[in-house]
């Protein structure tokens, strides 16, 4: 049913009348110009198949640098901002919600060469986590600390 198509039809598709017709060209069949958040039909479809409450994708993460003043955000999704509470404590704010206050995990390091770090749940929100990161005097005593560089991922909050 399907005619045979010719070695001058290579270039070619099938139309629905059962013909072989060019391929069409130019912004009127699928051309991608500008920028890719330009492309809101593409962007949408995207979105629309992607898997937004896998529990193995992240909901939220960033990286930051402790010490005094306001922390320096280097990288982030879904964090609106990382607030110094005292040397150690921080609170990350997210900028959408967890779906509970309580149902999700994290996953933290912190780049310390000089002795052994520690980081712990002070609070959980569905809309912050609050963290203290601490390091090791012996094996009973710890001293909060700003470390220079930290990193956290959320997962499981969707």
């Amino acid at each position: 049913l399907v005619p045979a198509p010719s070695i001058a039809d290579q270039l070619k598709v099938l139309s629905g009348a059962g013909t072989w017709v060019p391929l069409p060209t130019g912004a009127a069949w699928g051309a991608i110009t500008g920028t890719l958040s330009a492309q809101t039909d593409l962007q949408a479809a995207l979105d629309a198949r992607a898997l937004k409450t896998d529990p193995r994708l992240p909901s939220a993460f960033v990286t930051f640098s402790g010490g005094t003043g306001t922390p320096t955000i280097r990288g982030s999704f879904n964090v609106s901002s990382v607030v110094r509470n005292a040397a150690g404590d921080y609170t990350i704010n997210f900028t959408s919600a967890m779906s509970s206050a309580s149902n999700y995990t994290f996953l933290a390091s912190v780049a310390q060469a000089a002795y052994d770090p520690g980081v712990s749940i002070l609070n959980m929100t569905a809309s912050s986590i609050r963290l203290s990161v601490v390091k090791w005097r012996d094996y009973q005593n710890v001293d909060p600390f700003d470390a220079a560089t930290i990193c956290l991922t959320i997962l499981g909050g969707n």
